[in-house]
């Protein structure tokens, strides 16, 4: 799928794939695919540095996958929250997803590939929040 954030058209197909009647998805499916399209989303917003949209998406999306408990791209979520809190100020609930996402890379195994993003970012995102991980 490709959205572009100007075309009003995403909110109608999100909101359609939401809908139990369409008929073309499947729950599973769409439990899979969802909060990877909320994801792109969000990071496209991010990106243009249109930070409160893109934490609402990531937020939205954070909320969907604990509700369901889908976790694989939950870690991801948490990291764009995070880098959004940041340059939004928010020191504290930054630090608050930073481990959250941190955690979640630990429990999947998957801890090297947080700590070569984090360094990446740090000098970006986290410099200011006067913390460290």
């Amino acid at each position: 799928m490709l959205f572009f954030l100007n075309d009003s058209k995403w909110q109608e197909i999100l909101l359609y794939l939401k809908e139990n009647k369409n008929n073309f998805i499947d729950e599973e499916t769409f439990d899979y695919i969802y909060p990877k399209i909320i994801y792109n989303l969000s990071t496209i917003f991010f990106y243009n540095k249109d930070y409160i949209n893109s934490l609402i998406y990531s937020e939205e999306a954070i909320q969907f996958c604990r509700n369901k408990n889908k976790f694989i791209i939950l870690p991801y979520l948490y990291y764009n929250s995070a880098c959004c809190l940041c340059m939004l100020k928010k020191y504290d609930k930054a630090k608050e997803y930073l481990d959250n996402s941190k955690s979640i890379f630990k429990i999947q195994n998957n801890l090297k590939e947080f700590q070569k993003v984090y360094q990446t970012d740090y000098q970006i995102y986290f410099k200011n929040s006067g913390f460290t991980i």
